[in-house]
């Protein structure tokens, strides 16, 4: 795993797409957990990532 050197710009953090993945088993993605927040764009997951 890589060490995170400087702080996110992105509104997905760590804990988020963690629970994301336990709890969405068939789809997960970074579209499907942008439109379960809501408030999330998907472009900001993909930079979390």
């Amino acid at each position: 795993m890589r060490a995170i050197t400087k702080p996110s710009t992105a509104k997905c953090d760590l804990d988020t797409y963690t629970l994301f993945l336990l709890a969405e088993s068939k789809y997960p993605g970074c579209t499907r957990l942008a439109e379960i927040i809501g408030d999330l764009s998907h472009d900001s997951v993909n930079r979390f990532l």
